[in-house]
């Protein structure tokens, strides 16, 4: 047996029946005059003279807001400027000028450290561990080393700052 189908009668209202002829000539004709009039206006009327377009109000918004950017960025501008010095002709000049530049550089540049290269893989990471493992074991067994520690470690460093 099949579904019944409910009917959708509570929310919506029933939809329009067709006409019948007889029924359309209790309709009243259009006038041929109200159809040869244009019930519309192709474009729209120039504006006023006291009444202002939005277009144009846009452009005097923006032009304002322009205005109010320019004098606060001139502002800030002018206060950030540092003095011109000017133009070098001779060779003398050039040199002396060439020279307090290099002084400013020195004054203003920090010393460097040299850092070691890292290494980037795992497997060079662990061979550098296990050659510094042998050198360690290599230095212990040594017979200065053993001797006087504190000695051998000066004597070393003294070798190696000479090179």
């Amino acid at each position: 047996m099949p579904k019944e189908r409910r009917l959708r009668r509570k929310r919506h209202l029933p939809g329009v029946k067709p006409m019948e002829e007889d029924s359309k000539d209790d309709v009243p004709p259009i006038p041929e005059e109200i159809l040869s009039k244009k019930s519309f206006v192709a474009f729209p009327e120039a504006p006023k003279e006291g009444s202002v377009s939005k277009k144009a109000k846009r452009k005097q918004r923006r032009k304002k807001w322009l205005e109010k950017f320019d004098t606060s960025h001139l502002a800030s501008t002018k206060t950030k400027k540092k003095p011109k010095k000017s133009i070098v002709s001779d060779l003398e000049t050039i040199k002396s000028a060439i020279m307090e530049v290099e002084e400013e550089m020195t004054k203003h540049s920090k010393p460097t450290k040299e850092e070691p290269a890292k290494t980037k893989t795992r497997k060079a990471r662990h061979r550098i561990l296990e050659t510094e493992k042998d050198k360690f074991k290599r230095v212990l067994e040594h017979e200065a080393y053993k001797k006087n520690p504190l000695e051998a470690i000066l004597t070393h460093v003294r070798l190696t700052n000479a090179n």
